[in-house]
């Protein structure tokens, strides 16, 4: 066998180990499923401000309604916490009616 064909062979071998590398590389690896919120907060508007409470559990959805101490709120919009240190999703209310 001459020089020539052990480099091809060499050659060769080396795209195989390549394309497999890349093949294994384009496979999406699953993601772990988030983990489960365990606290959220309520950010409610009263008659003498707003007021932001700590709850157990997931954020509630939007269009959720609630009844608390300072009567029963309806969800708006849930997003960031006004608490960033928290990382908390928060649930914005408005008194329903």
């Amino acid at each position: 066998m001459g020089v020539d064909a052990l480099c091809r062979g060499s050659a060769e071998q080396e795209r195989r180990e390549l394309r497999a590398a890349l093949d294994a590389k384009a496979v999406p690896a699953e993601e772990p499923a988030p983990e489960p919120e365990t606290q959220h907060l309520l950010f409610l508007a009263g008659p003498e401000g707003y007021d932001v409470v700590e709850q157990a559990g997931p954020a509630l959805e939007v269009g959720a309604e609630i009844e608390l101490d300072e009567g029963r709120f309806t969800v708006l919009r849930v997003g960031a916490s006004p608490l960033p240190s928290l990382g908390w999703r928060c649930a914005f209310l408005e008194r329903a009616y």
